[in-house]
């Protein structure tokens, strides 16, 4: 897969999200009694809407947003959640650790939805890591990740992964692996038991369910959102996820 190439920052934007209906209700896969399932069948009342449909006027120039009614719940088995459980509406990212757009929103926008709508009990937060643009680099990026949330580090080495991404992103994943968590050092992780853990490899077929969720929803590039039900491509300016917010009732 490539990574998206527009500009997520630009004003004219319009999301038109295809291809991803197909599919998207049919059972997942078998797996073992220890394995989290992929989607849950959404209550009627996600089937029937309309596709979410907002016309800005920005600096002068007029866009469109529209996010696609999904017919499965992208919050099924989360395990990276940040957030008050009823809370009134859940925005799921779909991310992959070497995606620059994915580095920009991290830093510039995630910060400000955690603090104005998380923190506020008003937005549910959920991270599924899936693979667009690095490979074997964001499978193990994704994999000291996972050893993190034993720690109860998950959020502090997600940020810390995507503001440092300038001095890991072209090593080899070795060198990538202890860089990473040499600097995990500064927040307080154990270092040797995140690098015990991620040699285990514990986390691989946690990571496959992932990554297999993600093209079930039909993502291509990175980041994509589902926000209250429906599916928007790409990263985009804080200001139209408040106007997504709002519409929906936050």
């Amino acid at each position: 897969m490539s990574e998206k190439r527009n500009n997520p920052w630009g004003i004219a934007i319009v999301m038109l999200i295809v291809g991803f209906m197909g599919g998207l209700l049919a059972a997942p896969r078998s797996q073992t009694s220890a394995s989290k399932p992929l989607a849950a069948i959404a209550p009627e009342n996600l089937i029937s809407r309309p596709p979410l449909v907002l016309n800005l006027e920005m600096n002068g120039q007029k866009s469109q947003i529209i996010g696609n009614p999904l017919l499965a719940d992208p919050a099924t088995g989360a395990i990276f959640v940040l957030g008050a459980a009823n809370a009134k509406i859940t925005m799921v990212e779909f991310s992959d650790y070497l995606c620059g757009f994915c580095h920009l929103y991290t830093t510039q926008t995630f910060p400000k939805i955690v603090e104005q709508y998380v923190k506020t009990g008003k937005v549910r937060y959920i991270l599924r890591n899936t693979i667009s643009v690095g490979g074997d680099k964001t499978v193990a990026v994704a994999s000291i990740a996972a050893c993190a949330n034993e720690q109860k580090q998950f959020w502090g080495f997600h940020g810390l992964a995507h503001a440092s991404a300038a001095q890991w992103r072209d090593f080899e994943v070795p060198q990538l692996t202890s860089s990473l968590i040499a600097a995990s050092q500064k927040l307080g992780f154990n270092a040797q038991d995140l690098t015990t853990c991620v040699q285990s490899n514990r986390y691989a077929q946690q990571y496959d369910t992932e990554v297999e969720l993600s093209r079930r929803f039909g993502v291509t590039g990175t980041p994509s959102f589902v926000i209250g039900g429906y599916f928007f491509s790409g990263a985009l300016p804080f200001e139209v996820y408040q106007k997504i917010f709002e519409t929906l009732g936050v």
